[in-house]
């Protein structure tokens, strides 16, 4: 029994010195370490991987419709290029010949003979955002021109490549691939924001946002498109 005894306190006290030795070994961090939303979201992305077997409460991120030459959803959760002018009646014969007389007529709408340049058109979330962390997750699709972000500050895709924008200022980022579905973080305390490919979870790039003025809508931008059939679409979870 005291052999039992005195063996068994032997290996508690090699035990604890082997312990204090290798934590004498650990470096001391004083920095926070950030963890982008993984540090206030990560019960969310976690959440994500239990999609099989659970059904989620869906995100709350609602767009506003105000632009018309937009259609949103009923459900305020996707939208595409579909101006009110297509759901017009057809012109008089009278405003036709008019018009052939200035230009030409393109599928019941006058068009001026000159460049075609096109158009962008953007649209705004009904939320606003003054403090806290948001992440929330965009599918793109197949379009050749997009913006995705909040007021001001928002990552773009047009002519096959990718920029970080801010007010007037823009850099190309580099990034393998084609993005189909955008996560953005916000961080309102930063303030930052970062943006994911919400497929891998990996983070595209991050933008320092000191200067901006809160309360802040998530942004969205596209371009015109006929016939459009990709519509940007915020995802459900």
């Amino acid at each position: 029994m005291f052999l039992k005894r005195w063996s068994e306190e032997q290996s508690n006290t090699a035990s604890k010195d082997l312990f204090k030795r290798r934590s004498e070994d650990l470096p001391v961090v004083q920095s926070p370490l950030f963890q982008g939303p993984f540090q206030s979201h990560l019960q969310f992305f976690m959440w994500k991987e239990l999609l099989q077997v659970v059904e989620p409460r869906p995100d709350l991120l609602k767009l506003r419709d105000d632009n018309s030459s937009l259609t949103v959803s009923e459900d305020k959760r996707s939208f595409h290029y579909a101006p009110e002018s297509w759901r017009q009646p057809p012109l008089s014969m009278d405003l036709m010949n008019y018009g052939h007389r200035l230009g030409c007529l393109v599928g019941g709408s006058l068009v001026k003979r000159c460049v075609n340049v096109p158009q962008t058109f953007p649209l705004f979330s009904t939320n606003e955002f003054s403090n806290g962390q948001h992440y929330w997750e965009v599918e793109v699709g197949q379009r050749s021109f997009w913006c995705v972000g909040v007021t001001n500050h928002f990552l773009k895709f047009e002519n096959q490549k990718y920029f970080s924008c801010k007010r007037d200022k823009s850099v190309e980022v580099s990034l393998r691939g084609v993005l189909r579905r955008v996560g953005v973080y916000l961080d309102c305390s930063s303030p930052g924001l970062s943006f994911y490919d919400a497929e891998s979870m990996k983070q595209i790039v991050s933008v320092d946002c000191t200067g901006l003025v809160f309360p802040v809508s998530a942004y969205f931008n596209i371009q015109q498109r006929e016939p459009d059939k990709n519509p940007i679409i915020i995802c459900r979870y």
